[in-house]
């Protein structure tokens, strides 16, 4: 990932989630790797799994998750995720709208 191969670091990461099934830190990584190639539809899937199998709050599902949608250009859900963000991570407000604002600059 570091070297900004990301196709080589999906691939690492999908071996990896073979091995340890419960990582939301391999479907994040994978997740943002995904975005980064503008694949926005596969970053939701692992986003989505993430949110939904292994851990409802995590932060970065729900950003990576808003980046997704804000890049194919649904606001509905890219609204959803930051409130949904907000709500589960509290005392992540500053960090959330920073992402936010860093969003809006990058896309």
């Amino acid at each position: 990932y570091r070297k900004q191969n990301y196709e080589n670091a999906i691939q690492m990461y999908t071996k990896a989630i073979e091995h340890v099934k419960d990582s939301p830190i391999l479907y994040n990584n994978r997740a943002l790797c995904y975005l980064k190639l503008r694949n926005s539809k596969r970053a939701i899937i692992d986003a989505d799994y993430v949110i939904n199998k292994l851990d409802e709050k995590n932060l970065r599902s729900w950003l990576y998750r808003a980046a997704a949608y804000l890049r194919l250009g649904d606001e509905k859900n890219y609204e959803n995720s930051i409130k949904f963000a907000k709500k589960n991570n509290t005392k992540e407000i500053s960090y959330i709208t920073a992402f936010q604002e860093k969003l809006r600059t990058d896309f």
